[in-house]
């Protein structure tokens, strides 16, 4: 009979660490997929921070463009455009020139994302400050006149010095059409030049992580980018390029990589930003490492409450002997076992779990490693009603998050209660009765209500769930069947203690409808 016994245990314990394991791996999968979202969209974050550098840089250039525009002795200048042959006109352009170089030069002082301003007509360059080219491209003149004075932002451009034949490197420019506002009618174009590498200072993250980032127009024309091969190259063929003007903000996978990004308006432009998944996943890696030693932990004490439950039924000769037997070994043990170990690795995981951001894992380390102390209770048999409704309120945080709030509860319990002195582990285990035989079960959202209350000098436990339910007669068998009652050995060892501590007349009843719910009620002594 006890080699029987022994064996449906040892088959009771590897489900019980086959299921600890499966739900680990769930958890595990969950976890990851959180926190490479969390990654995901810190890394979004961070590049929106760029957004207001580049703002800033775009409405300045924009400022100096209307300065510019606005400055009499340009317009002047564009007037007395092509009466060169007049020598009195080219000396007054000469003065002009004179006094507009202190203005230009004061705009570029300041500014050391300017690479060139030039204000030029259909027949000849007006002016230029800064590096010079030989000749403007007219090939934008219609599109800059049709948007009557507003801004055409062009994609990256390179172009040739007149004097050495070498690149002054990237630009992006500004094109505006030059009025007269008096006469009514345009007198030129007006081109400001910035340099891409001021542009990529305001986004480029600076570490070499392996992330790559660049800046698009609407077409799909690369503006500036940190791998300047690509600059000038156009990626509206790429199949990810549909997403990304889609949102103003937001990331998705592509390939390997994790595409971040946000729009501009006016430019409409698009900040990219291609992040390794292997660096976002790295935080994952971090929690996995977590839930494996909570999943250890948890192992380890299915296997110490086997050797308790191993040491406590070997000598049993008859029920009260039994008893007093389980009670001074689980004393023995608890004073072989150094409780700190298990609380202080709990508390290591949990901190871990706060220094990565990730709260619900901290949680419910917390809860249980309270859980823990509580079943432990320093060896002590009696505790308080409100003790017990807190270490039923640990238990069911963990089980929320496990069945993702698929479960909820509530507890009525008289104030005069509480202080109440009861033996301990008595609620939460028909607390965790309603929970694996009565809602894991059911399709439906579960609901356990538990009531606390006092009658003339007796205290009741009432536990109620909408789970399947049960036979009722099947468990009072089970129960007064000594081959069958480790099935029930919760539900019995609650009936005995306390039968033994205050007579037949206490213990627990039970009814269930099936299908409809289930009621346990414990009926004990008040102990002032």
């Amino acid at each position: 009979m006890k080699a029987k016994r022994m064996h449906q245990a040892v088959w009771i314990i590897l489900i019980l660490i086959a299921a600890v394991v499966i739900l680990f791996i769930c958890i595990q999968r969950y976890v990851s997929r959180v926190a490479f979202q969390q990654a995901c969209t810190t890394e979004l974050e961070v590049l929106k921070q760029t957004r207001e550098p580049i703002r800033s840089l775009t409405d300045d250039a924009k400022f100096v463009s209307e300065s510019v525009l606005g400055n009499e002795v340009l317009v002047r200048m564009a007037r007395r455009s092509g009466q060169t042959d007049d020598q009195a006109v080219g000396q007054e352009n000469e003065l002009d020139r004179y006094q507009l170089g202190f203005t230009f030069s004061s705009l570029f002082s300041s500014r050391s994302y300017l690479d060139s301003i030039s204000v030029f007509n259909d027949d000849s360059i007006i002016l230029q400050f800064g590096n010079m080219m030989t000749e403007e491209d007219m090939s934008r003149a219609k599109a800059i006149s049709d948007l009557k004075g507003k801004v055409l932002w062009t994609g990256a451009e390179t172009y040739l010095h007149p004097l050495n034949s070498k690149s002054n490197g990237y630009v992006v420019s500004l094109y505006r059409a030059l009025n007269d506002l008096y006469a009514m009618k345009q007198l030129g174009y007006q081109r400001i030049s910035i340099k891409e590498t001021a542009l990529h200072e305001r986004y480029a993250s600076g570490s070499d992580d392996g992330s790559r980032a660049f800046l698009i127009n609407q077409e799909g024309d690369v503006i500036s980018a940190d791998d300047k091969s690509v600059l000038g190259t156009n990626i509206s063929k790429e199949y990810y390029f549909g997403k990304l003007f889609t949102d103003s903000e937001g990331y998705f996978e592509n390939g390997q990589d994790v595409c971040c990004f946000y729009t501009l308006t006016d430019p409409d432009w698009c900040v990219v930003r291609m992040v390794p998944k292997k660096l976002l996943m790295s935080s994952a890696k971090t929690v996995s490492n977590i839930l494996v030693i909570c999943m250890l932990l948890c192992i380890s004490f299915i296997l110490i409450c086997f050797v308790l439950w191993r040491k406590m039924t070997l000598t049993q000769k008859n029920y009260k002997d039994a008893l007093l037997n389980k009670e001074m070994q689980l004393k023995y043990l608890q004073g072989q076992i150094n409780p700190h170990f298990l609380y202080n690795t709990l508390d290591t995981i949990r901190w871990m779990a706060v220094r990565n951001d990730q709260g619900d894992i901290a949680e419910q380390v917390k809860a249980l490693s309270d859980v823990f102390r509580y079943t432990l209770n320093k060896g002590d048999t009696f505790t308080t009603v409100a003790r017990e409704i807190e270490h039923v309120r640990k238990y069911m945080l963990i089980q929320q998050k496990r069945f993702e709030d698929r479960i909820e509860y509530d507890i009525d319990a008289g104030e005069d209660c509480l202080q109440l002195k009861v033996p301990n582990l008595i609620l939460q285990p028909l607390v965790e009765n309603a929970v694996v035989h009565g809602l894991e079960e059911s399709t439906e959202k579960g609901r356990i209500h538990i009531r606390i209350y006092t009658k003339e000098n007796d205290l009741y436990y009432v536990v109620e769930d909408n789970g399947v339910g049960f036979d009722e007669k099947e468990i009072r068998n089970k129960m007064n069947n000594s081959e069958q009652s480790h099935e029930v050995f919760a539900l019995k060892n609650i009936d005995e203690r306390l039968k033994l501590m205050y007579g037949d007349g206490y213990g627990l009843t039970f009814s269930s409808v099936l299908g409809v719910k289930s009621i346990m009620t414990i009926r004990q002594k008040i102990n002032r």
